[in-house]
């Protein structure tokens, strides 16, 4: 799991004022170091304001309020310099959430004020490594998608998404490859403590050479009929540092993916699996014993899309994320910085599904209208891969194993449309879920209900 929060030592920290100043001598210096003059220079500036109330009642998650009522602001606003090949971006956002009570299921990770979460340079290289090619070299706070998302990626649900500082290059092979390399520091949310969280209080992010990540992905068109073939290995190193404990990770994951993507009347495809091994300290043991880790997932996915208005789709899948048994190896499956809303639901106030932990089969329909609607409903049934390990995100475990692995079903429904295009979008998601055996006596009554309404104005 991304590193866990905890309470520094305090240190003196630069004023806000000074920060920005440095930040935006920084920005100027990438545009001299670009050689071209202001006259030959490209200038944008773009954002937007997203005001989303959200409700759950019936929460799994232990120790937070049963009923919880939210509202989460979040505003963008992007300055690009383009010139020529080369392209500058400074990114800021304010993510903030009002009316959670003291016993909230928010976390550091969904509040971030007044942050500068890109401030990169990215340059278009061209066929530097021949003829027919493509190469692309970003460096700085960058947000990322990598590979299928599921590792490592910038996700947009969230009200406070991560983001990375490092490099990272993209190479598009005549083949019809796409290969891409890179190095990364996560950034460390803030404010990183439940009063700071309430309180909304800015805090700048920070990125530290303790907490490394790395990796390496290709996709690749594969005997033809639209498939393609894909590899890919990501690590992470992660030691302790001064006031800041750690589970000492050094894990590698490694692994395919089959994909054959969505087409109007043809079948789809995708088959997806990693497997995880290193070392690292369980999360309910003492700091340095750390043990060896074996942990994978499966991911398999059959589809068919159908050819008119709405682009109809339905299809079936499974997934199945290891979790720890007794041994001497911890075999929970470590999700690192994946984005989950796309497949497990929404996080924000309910999170109670990730990767980890988790066996589902499941059945999704989606339809999409470009330019004005889109959406779609998944229903899952849900079993712990391990009956003693904590069930996927809930927080919800029975050491025992006596609860069984039958977890219950959920319904997650999501619907965007534009009511001004390209300028005001509304969003509306619905996520139900019939709690049954290991999540039965997490809440009281049977089930819980998760309700957000967004409206996103864009500039």
């Amino acid at each position: 799991m991304p590193e866990q929060a905890a309470r520094p030592r305090v240190a003196p920290r630069p004023s806000r004022s000074a920060t920005a100043m440095l930040l935006a001598a920084g920005f100027l210096a990438l545009l001299h170091a670009a050689g071209a003059p202001a006259s030959a220079a490209e200038f944008d500036l773009s954002g937007a304001v997203r005001v989303r109330p959200a409700l759950v009642d019936g929460q799994v998650r232990p120790g937070a309020a049963t009923s919880e009522g939210v509202l989460e602001l979040r505003t963008i606003l992007n300055a690009t310099v383009t010139s020529g090949p080369a392209r500058f971006v400074l990114e800021l956002r304010d993510s903030r959430t009002h009316g959670q009570p003291k016993n909230s299921a928010l976390v550091a990770g969904d509040v971030n004020a007044f942050e500068p979460v890109q401030l990169k340079a990215s340059v278009d290289l061209g066929d530097l490594a021949g003829e027919g090619t493509k190469l692309r070299l970003v460096l700085g706070r960058t947000e990322m998608q990598f590979a299928s998302r599921r590792l490592f990626a910038t996700g947009d649900y969230r009200n406070a998404a991560f983001f990375f500082t490092g490099v990272d290059a993209v190479l598009e092979t005549r083949g019809g490859a796409d290969l891409e390399l890179f190095w990364m520091l996560p950034q460390t949310r803030r404010p990183d403590d439940a009063e700071a969280v309430r309180a909304n209080r800015p805090a700048l992010d920070r990125e530290r050479l303790a907490l490394q990540l790395f990796g390496f992905s290709a996709l690749a068109p594969a005997g033809g009929k639209g498939f393609e073939l894909g590899f890919t290995l990501v690590g992470l190193s992660e030691r302790d540092r001064p006031g800041f404990d750690t589970r000492d990770r050094k894990l590698w994951t490694l692994g395919p993916r089959l994909l054959k993507p969505p087409a109007p009347g043809e079948l789809d495809l995708e088959v997806e699996a990693y497997l995880q091994g290193g070392e690292a300290a369980p999360v309910d043991t003492p700091r340095g014993d750390a043990v060896p880790v074996r942990a994978g997932m499966v991911r398999a996915v059959l589809g068919y899309g159908w050819r008119g208005a709405c682009a109809p789709r339905l299809a079936l899948e499974f997934d199945h994320v290891s979790g720890d048994a007794p041994g001497g190896r911890y075999g929970r499956f470590d999700p690192l910085f994946g984005a989950r809303r796309f497949e497990f639901g929404p996080s924000s106030i309910y999170g109670v599904l990730g990767r980890a932990n988790l066996t589902s089969p499941g059945v999704r329909f989606t339809f999409e209208e470009p330019g004005r609607a889109d959406g779609w409903i998944i229903a899952r049934g849900l079993w712990a891969a391990s009956a003693t390990d904590v069930f996927s995100a809930s927080g919800v475990r029975d050491p025992t194993g006596a609860s069984g692995r039958f977890a219950g079903v959920q319904v997650d429904a999501r619907a965007r449309a534009w009511l001004v295009s390209r300028r005001l979008r509304a969003d509306l998601n619905l996520t139900g879920l019939a709690r049954r055996g290991l999540l039965e006596g997490a809440a009281p009554g049977r089930s819980s209900l998760y309700v957000a309404s967004a409206l996103e104005a864009f500039f």
